[in-house]
This record gives structure tokens, sequence and C-alpha cells, in this order.
């Protein structure tokens, strides 16, 4: 077992699994107690926010990737377009050529299948919301000031952040179903 876990570590595509296959425990929340808005906050908001701030950074280094292969690859035809040709080497300058055309259409294809950068600008958003609200209600701002909340009840203040983080995070979750959503049907046709 310990053999294992040092093998997929140093294996050399290591990388590529870290990029692509995520291993996410799924935690079950007491029921014994009722909640409180620091149990919100622990269970909810921090390990939301992780997994947003997370996902948007693997989205983002997965797009830059695709789009530096696609560039780089893109550039290389002209080059070696441009070698001067024989009758010896031709057919190598046209298979590189398709090879490197090849590589574009797939890193493409990934780009599109993946959405990894509508879900890498979805997720940083998300996060950034979730930070805003956090910090407008631990600073009693915006809807949570004093002048909003009518008799400064800290009860009505904890349940409105509650339910604004719950909305946000059903709203994300809602936006990536119709971006895929969409994918498939668009696929499907």
């Amino acid at each position: 077992m310990e053999s294992e876990k040092e093998n997929s570590k140093t294996s050399p595509f290591s990388f590529i699994k870290k990029l692509f296959i995520k291993n996410e425990y799924v935690e079950i929340y007491s029921h014994e107690k009722e909640p409180t808005v620091e149990d919100c906050i622990e269970n909810q908001y921090k390990k939301q926010l992780q997994y947003y701030e997370n996902h948007a950074s693997n989205n983002r280094v997965r797009f830059y990737i695709s789009q530096i292969v696609i560039i780089v690859t893109s550039a290389l035809i002209p080059i070696i377009n441009t070698i001067p040709s024989d009758i010896e080497n031709i057919d190598t300058i046209k298979m590189a050529s398709s090879v490197f055309g090849f590589i574009i259409i797939i890193a493409t294809g990934f780009v599109q299948l993946t959405k990894s950068q509508e879900n890498w600008i979805s997720y940083r958003s998300t996060a950034e919301l979730l930070k805003s609200e956090y910090n407008l209600f631990k600073m009693k701002s915006g809807d949570y000031s004093n002048e909003k909340i009518v008799g400064n009840d800290i009860t009505k203040r904890e349940q409105l952040f509650v339910n604004r983080i719950k909305t946000i995070i059903s709203e994300e979750g809602k936006k990536f179903l119709s971006a895929h959503e969409k994918f498939e049907v668009d696929v499907k046709t």
C-alpha cells in the first residue's frame, strides 16, 4: 500500500493526474445539535470558498496550458512549412505539419469540452462574492449594518448571512449545470 502511494507521487503522469483527477471527500454533518452561524462558516462557507478557489486555480492552469500548446504549435506550422524541401524530406515536413495540426485540434477540443475558461471565471467570481459577503457580515456593513437590521437583532443578521451564502452557492451550481447542459445538447444535435 505504501509503495503504491510512492509510485503515484513519482509517476511521470502524476502532474496530469493532479490536473484532471481530484479526490474529494464528502463530510457527513452531525444532526444531533442545532446548527449555528459558526457551523455554517466552518462547514459550508470555508469549505466552499476553498473548493471554489482550488477549482478556479486548477481551471486557470488547464486553460493556460492548453492555450500555450495551441499558440506554440500554431506558430511552428508555418516555420516547418517554410523549411526548404527536397524529395527526401518533403514527407517529413508534411507529417510534422499534420501532427502539429492534430495537436491544435485536440487542445482546442479539450478547452471546449472542459470549459476550463468559463469554469475558472465562474469559480473565481463566486469565491470573490463569498469573501465579500463574509467581510460585510463580519464588519456589520451593507445589509448587515445596524441601520438595515431592525433592532440590531443578531439572529436576523446571522440568518441573512446564512441565506445569502446558500444562495450564492446555489446560483453557482445552477450556472455550472446550465453551461454544461448547453454543451451536452449541442453535442447531441
